[in-house]
């Protein structure tokens, strides 16, 4: 058979524990793993696994597979269980993707309370799949443990409700490739703070 996973360039590694799942019936019975990769540029650990049996599903555990940029495209790993006497093959294909980039937004330094909401601007991201989704997220905290999402799913601008100088960021995820852009932050000021703009008395001699 055949698997086919999804993984993010230079990602952390991607466990592939699930796809090595075999049920075997036998007691005491040594089962050998053995991965081999076509790739030159991932690392995958635990490429030799094995285990005695104990006549129910066996989950290999801590074999993991991690791509390198620039690596893209699809890498096969050929999985091969053995007992020393039969053995059983299946291809596991790896789609590795480029991980995101150019995903930044801007917007103000500072708005004046009076004013209409600003309008933030998103770059167009490249890498990934192709096919992306966008989430804004707002804080009032600059501990990016605090953003939390706004009900918005454009991807190049956005006008949010603005009720004080507050961070913003945005986060596009594509395939199995995450990106979250720098935050930016807007400061709220309130009326009667010059900003450096000419009154209309300015130029009228005392």
């Amino acid at each position: 058979g055949v698997d086919t996973i999804e993984v993010c360039g230079s990602s952390t590694p991607v466990s592939l524990s699930s796809y090595l799942t075999i049920a075997d019936e036998e007691i005491n019975d040594t089962l050998t793993w053995e991965i081999r990769s076509a790739s030159r540029t991932a690392v995958i650990t635990g490429t030799h696994f094995s285990v005695i049996t104990k006549g129910k599903n066996i989950r290999p555990e801590n074999i993991q597979y991690q791509a390198s940029e620039p690596a893209t495209g699809i890498d096969t790993l050929t999985v091969i269980v053995s007992d020393g006497i039969n053995r059983s093959v299946k291809n596991i294909l790896v789609r590795v993707t480029p991980v995101i980039r150019n995903n930044f937004i801007t917007g103000p330094e500072r708005i004046c309370t009076s004013e209409p909401s600003p309008v933030l601007q998103g770059s167009f991201p490249e890498g990934g799949n192709g096919s992306y989704t966008f989430t804004w997220e707002l804080s009032v905290l600059p501990d990016s443990k605090a953003f939390r999402q706004m009900n918005s799913l454009e991807q190049n601008s956005i006008t949010p409700a603005f009720t004080g100088s507050s961070w913003f960021r945005r986060t596009v995820v594509s395939g199995a490739c995450t990106s979250i852009s720098a935050s930016i932050r807007i400061i709220a000021v309130n009326n009667g703070l010059w900003l450096g703009k000419e009154n209309n008395n300015w130029h009228q001699a005392g």
